[in-house]
């Protein structure tokens, strides 16, 4: 796969391949987690060994499909998962303010839903998927 130059890090075919990616990794944590929770009784369970599995396809399908990076593995995981994290806690404080403002909780979802992939395209672009020397592979 051809990877990923400097001006086209924010591409239209790079930001579809990110969509793809993510649209398929949520229904394949949805799907592991609703079949896990046939044998797990406990879905809180049940959801963190499928949102383990997802984050792994994630990490694989943006590195290879999305990105086409070449970057050695071990950095790049590291700051594959600072990104993740910090979508984590970005998702609490979201809905935590949406909480402690009465916004619905459904609202809340929503915005959980469209700024923490846009926050984790802009760093999986210009912090995780890039070399060294800070320039697109």
């Amino acid at each position: 796969m051809q990877r990923t130059s400097p001006t086209t890090m924010f591409s239209p075919r790079v930001a579809g391949r990110f969509i793809i990616v993510g649209t398929s990794v949520a229904a394949i944590y949805i799907a592991l987690s609703l079949a896990l929770n046939r044998i797990i009784p406990d879905l809180r369970v049940a959801s963190a060994i499928a949102f383990a599995v997802a984050v792994a396809i994630q990490y694989l399908g943006h590195r290879l499909y999305t990105f086409g990076s070449r970057n050695r593995k071990a950095d790049e995981l590291f700051r594959f998962l600072v990104v993740i994290s910090v979508g984590i806690v970005l998702s609490f404080v979201i809905t935590h303010i949406g909480s402690a403002f009465s916004v619905s909780p459904v609202l809340s979802l929503l915005i959980v839903a469209v700024v923490t992939p846009l926050v984790n395209f802009i760093f999986f672009s210009v912090w995780v998927f890039v070399a060294r020397d800070g320039r697109r592979q």
